[in-house]
């Protein structure tokens, strides 16, 4: 038995100091996910007119962050509702800086609707948020694809999400409970929260119904609504950086677990947290796809391709010099 123990001591050891060295090895290549006719595109230098090659990082991770609005029971809860909150993550390991793009929920897009196998049926025009419920068990996995598809481009591509986080809206209040109440600074006047610039604790139903602004309280679009979101998701994020990964797992798991739903494994979770403790939260980067809200019915937010292909060329692209080693402290 202390044999077997200490082998396991030792493997479990030997794994978890290989996952703290190396993070991103847990994580599929980011090049190996990309097509080879979309690993390299060419660019016009803005200030000095010359034609520039650059190449798709390799030392990203990124993941889906999903919050889903469902009404049906907890164990149906994979099986309906829709995303209120879409959020690409994106991790540079090597310069330690993360972004995070919000999706906006009405983006018009080809949705699939899947049976209960994942076989798909029909690809309709509809809106993003529409593929979560049309994916019915594989929710998750169809919001993944939808999103992917957006940013497959001509010449330009990002690696196809794989890896979700996901979190019930009605977990909103016990999860900015349970971590004490999440700051967040608020990017517009809100109507019983403060005004633009200020940072703000949120607890309780006013946690839930500022992530939920979409035209009240001073909120008047998708966008603002998506704003609010970021900031919150960071809120926490610092909260639980300042707890330390083993106070939060002992504080947060029991009472959050069943509102939280993703496919990572430890080995991942471990090489997320290792990556993301070196990181400053207050320099995150909030971007949103961009685009413009279309009146209609249905209304839409339509995609701006162009705007989208430099978006992704400055965040999943790189010159081909190399990037410095040095850590974020030196």
């Amino acid at each position: 038995m202390l044999v077997v123990g200490a082998g396991v001591f030792g493997y479990t050891y030997y794994s978890a100091k290989k996952i703290l060295d190396d993070p991103t090895d847990v994580f599929a290549s980011a090049q190996e996910t990309i097509p080879p006719e979309k690993q390299q595109v060419k660019v016009i230098d803005a200030k000095t007119g010359e034609e520039e090659t650059k190449t798709i990082k390799d030392n990203i991770i990124l993941f889906g962050l999903f919050g889903v609005d469902s009404n049906l029971n907890r164990q149906q809860r994979r099986m309906g509702g829709r995303t209120d909150t879409m959020i690409v993550v994106v991790v540079d390991t090597e310069r330690h800086t993360a972004k995070m793009i919000s999706c906006p929920r009405d983006t018009k897009t080809n949705v699939k609707r899947l049976d209960k196998n994942g076989n798909v049926i029909e690809a309709v025009v509809n809106k993003l948020n529409a593929a979560f419920p049309f994916g019915g068990e594989h929710g998750y996995e169809n919001t993944m694809d939808a999103i992917s598809e957006l940013f497959q481009l001509k010449d330009v591509a990002i690696p196809r999400l794989t890896k979700f986080a996901g979190i019930d809206m009605d977990g909103i209040q016990p999860v900015a409970d349970a971590v004490d109440g999440v700051p967040v600074k608020l990017v517009k006047n809100m109507s019983g929260y403060g005004k633009a610039g200020e940072t703000v604790i949120l607890k309780g139903q006013k946690a839930e119904d500022f992530v939920r602004a979409r035209k009240t309280n001073g909120m008047t679009s998708d966008i603002d609504r998506g704003n609010n979101q970021k900031q919150f998701v960071t809120g926490i994020a610092k909260r639980i950086k300042e707890m330390g990964a083993t106070e939060a797992v002992l504080k947060l798991y029991d009472k959050l677990t069943k509102y939280i739903d993703t496919n990572m494994g430890s080995d991942e979770i471990l090489a997320l947290a290792s990556v993301l403790k070196d990181i400053d939260l207050d320099e995150i980067e909030f971007l949103t796809l961009p685009g413009k809200a279309v009146g209609g019915n249905p209304s839409y937010y339509v995609l701006n391709e162009e705007e989208l292909r430099k978006m992704i060329i400055e965040v999943f692209y790189e010159d081909d010099a190399p990037v410095s080693q040095s850590s974020p402290t030196d």
